[in-house]
């Protein structure tokens, strides 16, 4: 099952978000980590837990949250590739694949990342 690791910076441009509290966030949580949603990743460099989404289950189980992140994602990298910090080249199942051009590395390495 293909997943992958986000990190959310920020959500000002989020206008429709409804935000819950933090008993309700931390209840939301729990529910997509019994459903299998959001599976343990690893741990950061504070020792936290950091978690990974199942896409495929959450494509069926939360399809308005499935859609919004990969819009998301597909924003991101589109913008990326546009100032040429990604390539994109396909397999041979005609896949995308992304990596990080030589000023993308740079650029990704300025930003905290290696």
């Amino acid at each position: 099952m293909p997943t992958i690791s986000v990190k959310i910076s920020g959500m000002d441009d989020m206008e429709d978000f409804e935000y819950l509290s933090e008993e309700e966030s931390n209840d939301f949580v729990e529910r997509m980590i019994e459903a299998g949603i959001l599976v343990e990743d690893g741990f950061d460099e504070d020792g936290e837990l950091t978690y990974t989404y199942n896409f495929e289950l959450m494509k069926v189980l939360l399809p308005e949250m499935y859609d919004e992140i990969m819009t998301g994602i597909n924003d991101n990298l589109m913008g990326l590739y546009e100032m040429g910090f990604v390539k994109v080249e396909y397999n041979e199942d005609l896949k995308a694949i992304f990596s990080a051009t030589e000023e993308g590395f740079i650029f990704f390495k300025n930003q905290g990342y290696e």
